[in-house]
């Protein structure tokens, strides 16, 4: 259906690879043809069923779908040709973008779905908040693909959210609901009016031929990161940084309509057992301990803290998930200000070493009894190969429900 560049997966960066609870089921609903399906949590594309359409890139949060060439990276530098002048992104199977009723100068004709539109590259697309960007979407609802339509909003809600929290308004709009509102309103009749008296330029955003230097410069292997982000997040991590401080310090955003988590930890029942920090796939949870060198063992009586970085985190769900003492929550407010790379601490207090098994704890926490969360269970020392934290849940499932004395 579009260009036929194979869409590479990659298991190791999946989030049910990292922690096998972590039920992350995201290409799967983004994918419109049907062609993800997950084997034992892990994502499986079938390629003669995928359109290429990308909405897998831009819905994984961790890059474990990639692909040689970045289309959308060629739609952003075409965009950039156009100075200020208001733009339209219309797919390559609409049928005649020129037609657009949008206020714009402009359309831009993208290589592949606008689904494969994450919210960098809208942000972007506004010249970070500087331009009115319209997404021609009034022909998804005909379609075959058009369930991917519900991703299109879902972004676009999300770019103009993070630009209302930095003070700017939303710059990113929707065709097929303009075109709603007007018939709501009874402005239809004008609009095929206006239709009737231009027709809009058509850019193609990619060249349909690239030059031999310029088609092997694109052909590079994907680029790996350590912490599991791919380069389109830590390219808005970048923007944001650069946008902050906000001119509201006080101004947050609604914690659900954002690609981040505004994560909170419960002091009194948080045991410092760094089981959200080891599997957090982007290191925005980190434990601490001062006082102690790399490779030193504690003692008891240092003092450790749990930190978070708002920008870092994907809102994954695992630390949730996998704390066994459900001390992890999230807040629905984040504040915008806290984007620009900050670290914060969620979570302190003095170390303890499990009565049982030495296994570093937090100390005075009577709902802990001086245990760790396996000797609780009756466990004793447990050594985890790949996810403690899936460990100690089968343990927990496997052990016989407690009864009151």
């Amino acid at each position: 259906m579009f260009d036929r560049v194979a869409i590479l997966t990659d298991e190791v960066l999946c989030l049910n690879h990292r922690y096998r609870h972590a039920g992350c089921q995201r290409c799967v609903s983004a994918c419109p043809a049907q062609a993800i399906g997950l084997r034992a949590g892990l994502p499986v594309l079938d390629p003669q069923a995928c359109v290429h359409c990308g909405a897998c890139l831009a819905a994984c949060p961790t890059g474990a779908f990639s692909q040689r060439v970045d289309p959308e990276a060629l739609l952003v530098q075409r965009s950039q040709a156009f100075g200020r002048d208001r733009l339209a992104v219309a797919c390559p199977l609409h049928p005649d973008p020129a037609a657009s009723r949008a206020p714009v100068d402009r359309v831009l004709r993208h290589a592949r779905c606008l689904a494969s539109l994450d919210v960098d590259c809208l942000l972007a697309l506004t010249h970070d908040g500087q331009r009115d960007l319209w997404l021609e979407d009034s022909a998804c609802a005909a379609c075959p693909i058009g369930l991917a339509h519900r991703q299109i909003v879902v972004t676009a809600e999300a770019a103009n959210a993070l630009l209302a929290g930095f003070g700017q308004p939303g710059r990113v709009h929707c065709a097929a609901a303009a075109d709603a509102e007007a018939i709501a309103a009874g402005r239809a009749e004008e609009g095929k009016r206006v239709l009737r008296r231009r027709r809009l330029p058509v850019v193609q955003a990619a060249p349909e031929s690239l030059a031999r230097r310029e088609l092997f410069a694109r052909l590079r292997p994907p680029e790996a990161d350590l912490a599991g982000q791919p380069k389109a997040r830590r390219r808005l991590q970048h923007r944001l940084r650069a946008w902050s401080p906000p001119p509201d310090p006080t101004a947050s955003v609604r914690a659900a309509a954002v690609p981040f988590a505004d994560v909170r930890v419960d002091p009194a029942r948080c045991t410092a057992c760094g089981l959200c920090a080891a599997l957090c796939p982007t290191a925005a949870l980190c434990l601490r301990f001062h006082g102690l060198q790399r490779e030193e063992k504690p003692k008891g009586g240092e003092r450790w803290d749990l930190v978070f970085q708002p920008a870092a985190c994907i809102d994954c769900g695992i630390c949730a998930a996998a704390c066994p003492e459900q001390a992890v929550r999230y807040g629905d407010a984040l504040p915008v200000g806290h984007l620009d790379g900050r670290t914060t601490s969620v979570a302190a207090g003095t170390l303890a070493l499990c009565a049982s098994c030495g296994t570093p704890l937090a100390a005075q926490r009577p709902a802990s009894r001086g245990l760790c969360y396996a000797c609780r269970q009756g466990a004793g020392r447990v050594s985890p190969f790949q996810d403690t934290a899936g460990l100690l849940a089968d343990l927990r499932q496997r052990m016989p429900p407690r009864t009151s004395q």
